[in-house]
Parts: structure tokens; C-alpha cells; sequence
């Protein structure tokens, strides 16, 4: 089954799957319960070694209690990944933030965008010619990450080409408003001209700090919507996440390009899927919404972090997260979110942004 397959089979197969990770946990907790009470019945028979066999089961049973917990929510999130695709196939028309053709199919993508608009994730989505699985997974980043940062403010997901698609379209409209209230009662057609001249001299070289190079996989973007030129005020409105579509057009693709960088300890362990992607760029926005570039105890890991040489930089976290704080900070979030055994850098950078995220001076900036 596809990992996040928009069907009533991928909904079914997360449930069972759901199911069977509860029984794992449950059975953890009965070994656990077996191993301590045989210990308990052996009593006095352990002899000089009593101390020794009960702080090493004690140990034991702490660690894989402690594991429990994670399974536990692991079937819960399947549980909730299956209602959530119940919940897309029940969707009858895309909403007005998607962007579709004029008497087309609706999409799997589209029904997905369309509850991320309808249920207030983002404000606009067009995940363009993105696989399927990629989008779901794009779409299950977000989920997650605007639950626990409900005030992530995040505008735009979808596909790095289709929202400089929307964004140049924009600008059209822009300067055509701008040109027809400085000349009323002018046709738009004698208009168009001077806006064209327009898009080929301010607007094109906007747009093209905008395309992603043949390297970029994902963009993060944080730009403020109310200062600056008419412009950068625009690109306000597409504040968010995209995925370029060379890479996730083909979701094999794109696993085949993040599993070499994580083999070769350019990338965090265990974040070679787009979700792992999604959070890395999600991690840029909640460092820019909190600040955290600029946090002292952020910034004395990311010191220690940077003397190590490469070799120990993959070991501790990744290559990539050496070259700014920037990336430290997004590459740590990636592997809390990602891996399951998330090392110790990555959780103590991860918290600490939770921590900032929870105290109040972030709204200050970003309340929406």
C-alpha cells in the first residue's frame, strides 16, 4: 500500500496497520510486567548479584517503557491519517484557494489542497505536477507542525513552479491596477503594453530570484507582506513551503536523491522523505517566527557544533547543517520530527524552539 494512498483501501490498511502497532505496545508492556515480577519470585536465590539483575532490569524495562509511548502514538497517528483520508475522499469540490482548469477531474492533490484551505493550514495551495504521495506527505508536515504552532502563519504550499506561476500572474494584475489608476478610463488593452514593459523590466529579474536551481529541492519562504516594494508585498502573500517539481514530480526520485545524501551524512539520519523535507523547510519558519537564530543557548549548540570537522558534524547531526544556523536549526528540527532515535543535538534544538515558541514575544511579529 502507498504510504498515505488517498483510497478506501489506504484508509483500511492504516487502520490494521494501526491495530498491529498496538499490539506491539501492549506486548511490551506485558514483558515488561514478566520480567519484573519473575525477578520479584526468584527473591532471595539471586543472592550477591540481587542488586546488580535489579537495577539492569530496572534500566531495561525503564527504556522500553519509555519507548511505549512513541508506539502508541505512532498508532494513534495512523488512526488520524486514515480519518484524515476519509475525510479528503468526502471533499466534493475543490475550495477557492486551489487552483484547477475549468472542467477538469478534480485530483487527489486537489481534494487534499482543498482541505488544507478549508480546515485554515494555509491560505492557497497548488501542488502543480508533485506526485501524489509527495503532496500527501507535504500536507501531513504541515498538519502536524500547525498543531502544535497554531500560529504558524503560512500562506502558500505546493509546488516551487506553480506558485511562481500564481505569483507572476499577480503581478500582472498588480501593475494593470497600478496603471489604471493613474490613467482612468483607458482600455485595459492599451494598458497592457506598459504593463508587459513593465513585468520585462522590474518584474522578471523578481521572478527570477525566485527559480529554483537545478540543486533546490525545496524552498522556504519568509518574506513580510507589509513593507518594502509593491513586490515584496506580494510575495508576502506566498509566504510558505514549495517542492520543486524536478524532484517531486517522482516520489522515487526523490527518495533516491535524500537517501544518498543521508548514506552520505550530508542529510540528518532517517529524514530521506519529502515529509523530512517539508520539516526541514517548516523548521525555517518556526526559527523565523521565534527568532531563534538569535537565542543565546541556540546559538552556543550551533557554536560548539560548527568547530567539528565533517566527519563529525554527520555523526552529531549532518554536513548540511554546518553551513549557516540557519540550516543547523532546520536540520535539527527535520531529524526531531523524522527519527525515531533523534540525537541529542537535534532534540535540544528542537525543544528549545518549542520553548520560545511558548512563551509570548512571538506574537508580537507574527499574529495574524
Amino acid at each position: 500500500m502507498t504510504k498515505y494512498a488517498i483510497s478506501p483501501e489506504g484508509a483500511e490498511a492504516l487502520r490494521s496497520l494501526s491495530a498491529e502497532i498496538l499490539t506491539v505496545a501492549n506486548e511490551i508492556v506485558e514483558s515488561c510486567e514478566i520480567t519484573v515480577n519473575t525477578i520479584k519470585s526468584l527473591g532471595d536465590r539471586l543472592g550477591i548479584y540481587e542488586d546488580s539483575i535489579r537495577e539492569i532490569v530496572t534500566k531495561a524495562t525503564s527504556s522500553l517503557m519509555e519507548r511505549k509511548d512513541y508506539i502508541y502514538y505512532l498508532s494513534d497517528r495512523a488512526l488520524r491519517t486514515a480519518d484524515e483520508i476519509e475525510e479528503m475522499m468526502g471533499l466534493d469540490t475543490p475550495s477557492s484557494g486551489i487552483a484547477s482548469s475549468a472542467g477538469a477531474a478534480v485530483t487527489a492533490n486537489q481534494l487534499l489542497g482543498a482541505r488544507l484551505v478549508a480546515e485554515g493550514y494555509c491560505d492557497k495551495v497548488d501542488f502543480g505536477k508533485l506526485d501524489n504521495q509527495t503532496a500527501a506527505e507535504m500536507a501531513a508536515a504541515v498538519i502536524e507542525t500547525k498543531e502544535q504552532f497554531p500560529n504558524l502563519d503560512l500562506r502558500f504550499i505546493g509546488s516551487t513552479q506553480a506558485r511562481n506561476a500564481h505569483i507572476e500572474e499577480d503581478l500582472k494584475d498588480m501593475y494593470m491596477s497600478a496603471y489604471k489608476q493613474l490613467n482612468p478610463g483607458v482600455p485595459d488593452e492599451d494598458l497592457l503594453p506598459f504593463v508587459e514593459s513593465r513585468i520585462e523590466r522590474d518584474g522578471r529579474a523578481f521572478l527570477k530570484e525566485l527559480q529554483p536551481s537545478d540543486c533546490v529541492i525545496a524552498q522556504s519562504l519568509s518574506v513580510g507582506y507589509a513593507n518594502g516594494s509593491m513586490e515584496e508585498c506580494l510575495l508576502g502573500q506566498y509566504r510558505g513551503i514549495s517542492v520543486s517539481e524536478k524532484f517531486g514530480s517522482s516520489y522515487e526520485k526523490f527518495l533516491a536523491t535524500r537517501r544518498r545524501d543521508v548514506e552520505e551524512g550530508w542529510k540528518p539520519q532517517n529524514c530521506d522523505t519529502p515529509k523530512a523535507t517539508m520539516d526541514h523547510e517548516l523548521g525555517h519558519q518556526i526559527a523565523k517566527m521565534t527568532s531563534a537564530h538569535d537565542d543565546s543557548y541556540i546559538r552556543t549548540l550551533y557554536d560548539n557544533f560548527s568547530v567539528l570537522d565533517e566527519e563529525g558534524k554527520s555523526s552529531v547531526l549532518s554536513g548540511y547543517a554546518g553551513t549557516d544556523i540557519h540550516e543547523f536549526i532546520a536540520e535539527s528540527w527535520s531529524e526531531y520530527r523524522n527519527n525515531p532515535q533523534c540525537r541529542t543535538c537535534a532534540r535540544e534544538v528542537s525543544q528549545r524552539m518549542i520553548d520560545l515558541y511558548n512563551s509570548s514575544t512571538y506574537q508580537k511579529v507574527y499574529r495574524r
